[in-house]
């Protein structure tokens, strides 16, 4: 078994602490799409599915962040057998830093994208579900010049 340090949570704590006021605002949408579930239940599911999942992944991100960079360099090969690192790096003198850094990176991206279809939800909840009926006509010329 893996020995995880005491402080495992501690810095987690303090960067999901950190993102309190997105918390805040997240919960108060879901709330509000609570509110507003009996006249608009679609935009509501979709809000409130949106609204978990960017807090699921506020308070999984830290902690997976900090797993990954408690065990991987443990795991991470060390030898000549190893891809050389970018040349770009400022770090390319240490191949498992420059492992740790697309790992890293490839979170990031990962986090980015999550982020992005969940506010890409979020657009379709609010324009993805309009009536026809809700569509304020465009004046033509002659409505117009009057």
């Amino acid at each position: 078994m893996i020995d995880l340090p005491d402080s495992m949570f501690e810095s987690p704590l303090l960067w999901i602490f950190a993102e309190c006021p997105l918390f805040l605002v997240w919960v108060v949408g879901m709330l509000l799409a609570l509110v507003w579930w009996r006249r608009h239940p679609k935009v509501s599911m979709i809000t409130i599915l949106a609204l978990c999942l960017l807090c699921l992944l506020g308070v999984v991100e830290p902690i997976l962040n900090r797993v990954v960079s408690d065990l991987f360099p443990r795991v991470l090969p060390s030898g000549p057998y190893e891809l050389p690192p970018p040349p770009d790096w400022p770090d390319a003198s240490n191949s498992s830093s420059s492992h740790m850094n697309l790992i890293f990176l490839a979170m990031a991206f990962f986090r980015a994208t999550a982020e992005a279809c969940l506010f890409g939800l979020l657009l379709i909840a609010i324009f993805g579900w309009r009536q026809r009926q809700d569509v304020v006509p465009v004046p033509n010329d002659d409505q117009r010049f009057g």
